[in-house]
């Protein structure tokens, strides 16, 4: 029988997971995040998101992948949530920004215009009003389609071929 602080696989399967993919997935998620100390809550909330809904009744080999991948889950959407709050603050500070600005910098806010320049005047209104809702906005595909009065598919087909286009387009200027 397993010590209190030790457990097995059959006793706590959820619980073995956790402890099994906390070094390796919480590297993978260390890079995509600030700190350890975020790197940790990401991993107890998806410990904690699996253990609600009951995946302890789960075998080993399963509670491991859905550990992995929910944690993995969810260093994305930390990720995203950074990213579209980093957009949102350059456009709301491009007037205090001085002329001590580095080149680095510069060249980000640079290709910053350009990518809105190339929104509003090479893509759709649905797929500029798409890309807003989504990558601006941060809303889930069921409520854009709920908005725009369209079926979800269609939304993330919009949100592809409109990315995919400001890309085609950004690389053909850049070169």
């Amino acid at each position: 029988m397993a010590s209190k602080n030790s457990p097995t696989d059959i006793e706590q399967p959820l619980v073995a997971a956790y402890w099994r993919v906390r070094a390796s997935i919480g590297a993978y998620i260390g890079r995509m995040t600030k700190g350890t100390e975020e790197t940790s809550d990401i991993l107890q909330d998806a410990f904690l998101k699996l253990w609600g809904k009951g995946a302890n009744s789960m075998s080993a080999d399963e509670a491991t992948a859905l550990t992995a991948r929910t944690a993995k889950n969810l260093a994305i959407d930390s990720w995203r949530r950074e990213s579209r709050h980093g957009l949102s603050s350059i456009d709301e500070n491009r007037d205090e920004m001085t002329d001590d600005d580095t080149e680095a910098e510069e060249e980000k806010r640079q290709r910053y215009e350009s990518v809105r320049r190339i929104i509003a005047t090479r893509l759709t209104p649905q797929q500029q009003q798409v890309m807003t809702l989504r990558d601006i906005e941060g809303l889930p595909y069921a409520e854009i389609a709920q908005q725009m009065g369209i079926e979800e598919s269609a939304v993330r087909m919009c949100l592809s071929r409109a990315r995919k286009a400001v890309r085609s387009i950004y690389e053909q200027e850049c070169q």
